[in-house]
């Protein structure tokens, strides 16, 4: 019987999606939901503690602040990203703020941050709903800008400059973008709902 109850929470834990915000100013990601749990406060915390734990374990500073209203981490995974005819893997690295109150909590995904063998350096993960041809040039300065005073943006500004950005560039940033998007949408969701099962199986195991 509790198997069958596990199994049907996992699949409402899948409905428990996280509301995607898009920073109108400078295009930065952040995922936000509130969900309900029959726990008090202090046990919320606790479990979340331990869920860091055990999810982030390559982590060596998980838990960055813990306090009796909220708990928050940083995490990060790996994906392969596809760029023109290439694959690679890229590492997200994201912070994760969790507050809690008796019976819910409020649990949101910001901060991403992308970083590459080609690009060790972090930068911010963007997103432009509407980049395209026309917009593309600021919003490629705007992303460069958090290179510092480093060559590659030497080289994109020189690039633009000299009117070297290609259609096809911009395809291929626009598309990778999505692509980007959408796995760390995915990796969200499944964060979301591992969190949430843990909350509930935490709960059951209390009746055994």
């Amino acid at each position: 019987m509790k198997y069958i109850l596990i199994l049907s929470l996992v699949m409402f834990n899948f409905s428990n999606a996280q509301k995607i915000k898009i920073d109108s100013t400078n295009y930065l990601l952040s995922f936000e939901g509130i969900h309900e749990i029959d726990l008090i406060k202090s046990e919320i915390k606790k479990e979340t503690e331990k869920w860091l734990a055990l999810t982030f374990t390559d982590s060596k500073e998980v838990i960055r602040l813990s306090n009796e209203d909220n708990v928050i981490g940083k995490g990060s995974f790996v994906e392969n990203i596809k760029s023109g005819k290439y694959i690679f893997p890229v590492t997200f690295d994201f912070v994760l703020d969790i507050a809690f109150k008796d019976g819910r909590y409020k649990l949101v995904f910001k901060d991403f941050q992308q970083r590459n063998t080609a690009v060790p350096q972090p930068i911010p993960v963007f997103y432009k709903p509407d980049l395209n041809k026309d917009n593309y040039i600021d919003f490629m300065v705007l992303t460069l800008g958090y290179l510092g005073n480093s060559e590659l943006l030497k080289m994109g500004l020189e690039r633009i400059e000299k009117g070297k950005v290609k259609d096809s560039e911009i395809q291929n940033s626009i598309e990778m973008m999505e692509q980007i998007k959408q796995v760390i949408q995915n990796k969200v969701t499944v964060l979301s709902s591992s969190l949430n099962l843990s909350l509930k199986k935490s709960k059951l195991n209390e009746d055994w």
